[in-house]
């Protein structure tokens, strides 16, 4: 990504009151730009080493459910399988898709789409909130407690998830 495009496109309060900076001598908007840029390469650098495993081809449908490779896909559920293929094929869909932020989308097809648009929040809801994180930690502090002896809790927080 672009950092320049993304202070300009991301930030447009900044862009609109940029006269304001310039009218007032103790701020320098270039410090504050190079501040945010830096703040950001930080920010992707973090993120890069956060989902380098993180399996983007297997998610790609969730990001447009018109493109992506059937075979590439572990929905674990028929189900789910049939109903992405009866959404990829809808063209009023991918018109509602295009014209609506992903999560919307999503959320908009709830009724028509239910078990397709309930594994998709879920997915993007990990991105959205915490809630998972705490509890998985949560559950770790009951299973490691000083009553259970077991060193390998993975299969537990699986369990728990």
């Amino acid at each position: 990504m672009c950092v320049s495009y993304a202070l300009t496109a991301q930030l447009p309060l900044l862009v609109q009151k940029k006269e304001l900076f310039h009218s007032d001598n103790d701020v320098d908007i270039s410090m504050i730009k190079e501040i945010i840029t830096t703040h950001q390469i930080s920010l992707q650098a973090n993120f890069n080493a956060r989902f380098e495993n993180f399996p983007v081809d297997s998610l790609g449908w969730i990001r447009n459910p018109f493109h992506f490779n059937i075979n590439e896909i572990k929905l674990g559920n028929l189900k789910i399988s049939e109903e992405l293929i009866d959404l990829s094929s809808d063209e009023n869909l991918r018109i509602r898709f295009q014209e609506n932020a992903c999560d919307t989308f999503w959320i908009s097809i709830k009724s028509e789409y239910p078990e397709l648009s309930k594994q998709a929040i879920s997915i993007l809801l990990h991105f959205a909130s915490t809630y998972f994180c705490e509890t998985a930690f949560s559950t770790l502090t009951i299973i490691k407690n000083k009553y259970r002896s077991r060193l390998n809790v993975e299969a537990d927080l699986k369990v728990s998830h």
